[in-house]
């Protein structure tokens, strides 16, 4: 099966991951909940002053709304780096007694063989959305949600979501479009003074916004899919594939390019 981003709107996405050198990606921000299955190899997380390692066979959520460095560390030279992973839209761990901890990664260490398949029969019904119908995917997503709450976990539906993550998701519905700060103030219901006062308020720009939003997704589809990087620097918004190698490596310190396999394994086409 040609690898892709799967999504189902407002109920979940799911992808498969592939990264062949051991790369470190700083001050990733997550706009929608996401559980990782670590496959093979391990995934490194820094998040604030904690440091994580989830190794081959475990599993992380992580919450909508935070920032972290992410190193994807494969197995070996011949064998790259796998995750899958689950997003879920409209969901984000809830806390109760509302610690500033909420939004802190769960690595989970002991992971059954029964959980790993209820994972896996979500990221199918993502799949295929033509002979599974929404209604048993809401489920499978559902009954994720009970095997998180036996690790302690809960997910909520998300209450306040930051300016900055409301703007990418936008973005992303057409990243070819030239946005303009006052376009998207008026589409908020705001003065263009309000809408830089927030973002200023959260440490970041309208401009930076839109560039994290481009820079991230093409980020994405260079990890979960097999198009060509010139393919990918278009579906982005960058018509030179140089100013867009360019302005990716100044964002991530690594060049498009080295995300990927020379050749695919076999096993993985």
């Amino acid at each position: 099966m040609t690898r892709k981003l799967w999504s189902r709107e407002t109920i979940a996405s799911t992808a498969h991951v592939i990264q062949v050198e051991r790369l470190l990606t700083k001050k990733i921000f997550i706009d929608e909940t996401l559980l990782v299955m670590v496959r093979q190899g391990q995934k490194s997380i820094a998040w604030r002053d904690k440091n994580m390692l989830v190794s081959a066979g475990e599993a992380i959520l992580v919450s909508a709304g935070c920032s972290l460095d992410v190193t994807n560390i494969p197995q070996s030279s011949h064998a790259p780096f796998e995750a899958e992973w689950l997003s879920f839209p409209l969901l984000r761990i809830y806390d109760p007694a509302g610690t500033n901890e909420a939004n802190m990664p769960r690595v989970l260490h002991d992971v059954s063989v029964v959980f790993r398949q209820a994972f896996d029969h979500t990221v199918v019904s993502i799949k295929d959305a033509a002979g599974i119908p929404d209604r048993v995917a809401v489920k499978r997503v559902e009954e994720i949600c009970e095997w998180l709450e036996s690790f302690g976990l809960m997910l909520k539906p998300a209450a306040n979501v930051m300016l900055s993550q409301r703007i990418r998701k936008l973005v992303l519905t057409d990243l070819l479009k030239n946005w303009r700060a006052s376009e998207v103030a008026r589409h908020f219901a705001m003065s263009e003074a309000t809408l830089r006062r927030r973002l200023n308020a959260e440490e970041t720009s309208f401009r930076s916004v839109v560039t994290e939003a481009r820079m991230g997704h093409a980020l994405a589809l260079l990890q979960v899919t097999d198009q060509a990087v010139s393919q990918i620097a278009l579906g982005v918004g960058y018509e030179n594939p140089s100013k867009f190698t360019a302005r990716f490596r100044a964002r991530f310190g690594f060049n498009p390019g080295q995300v990927r396999a020379q050749e695919m394994p076999a096993a993985l086409t």
